[in-house]
């Protein structure tokens, strides 16, 4: 088949079409550049390859920066009156804060746990509420034995609140756990110093009184911010 029309001079059969070929890579990279750059600010059209990758550069600097400052203000926080915050850097303490704004490394380097102190807190033992004291009954806790190796089934409830938040937090593993568990064994250590009848009637007050101190000065010993 000829492809060559007459009076053609043996020219390209597409004629003048010759440079509508598939464009080359240095073409295709002009044309991202352009596009990227009138995305982020530069102005495309007859604009040279210098300006266009200044405005991409410029472009890419400012999201850096506004990204970079929504980071910083992400470490702002405000602590509620009734609450204490605690900051931790890489997961250890760091230090506490008071009530009001405050601002903290954002994450991941620091973050802030609150506690509120204000909260009066509750610990069972013998039973756990569920709507009224004979409910939810424990008889592994309740069940105790007196001086005089009677067992009584006994109910106490102890109300605290944290006075130390970072403590509160780090130096025991599961406060409410161990507070409960160490009231548990100072109620048990001073019932059965006692006999039967003396806890079960007069006493009550005496019983109470001496489990409070006792209760306490483990506490002390634990330092756990109670």
């Amino acid at each position: 088949m000829a492809w060559n029309e007459p009076g053609s001079g043996d020219k390209d059969p597409w004629g003048n079409r010759g440079n509508d070929g598939p464009p080359d890579l240095d073409e295709v990279v002009r044309n991202m550049q352009r596009k990227l750059g009138g995305l982020f600010g530069g102005k495309g059209g007859s604009s040279g390859g210098n300006n266009n990758s200044n405005a991409g550069s410029y472009g890419l600097g400012l999201i850096a920066a506004i990204i970079a400052i929504i980071w910083l203000l992400s470490g702002v926080y405000i602590v509620d009156p009734a609450e204490r915050g605690v900051v931790l850097r890489f997961g250890q303490y760091a230090t506490s804060t008071m009530p009001g704004p405050h601002w903290h490394l954002p994450y991941p380097i620091e973050k802030v746990e609150k506690v509120n102190v204000e909260e009066i807190r509750t610990a069972e033992i013998g039973y756990r509420s569920n709507g009224s004291r004979n409910g939810g009954t424990i008889h592994s806790e309740a069940l105790m034995l007196t001086k005089d190796e009677n067992i009584i089934d006994l109910k106490i409830a102890v109300q605290y609140r944290v006075q130390d938040a970072g403590k509160y937090l780090f130096n025991v593993r599961n406060p409410d756990l161990i507070l409960r568990q160490m009231m548990e064994s100072a109620v048990r250590e001073t019932v059965g110093r006692s006999d039967m009848d003396f806890v079960l009637t007069e006493g009550r007050s005496a019983i109470a009184n001496s489990t409070e101190q006792l209760l306490q000065s483990m506490l002390d010993a634990h330092d756990g911010g109670y």
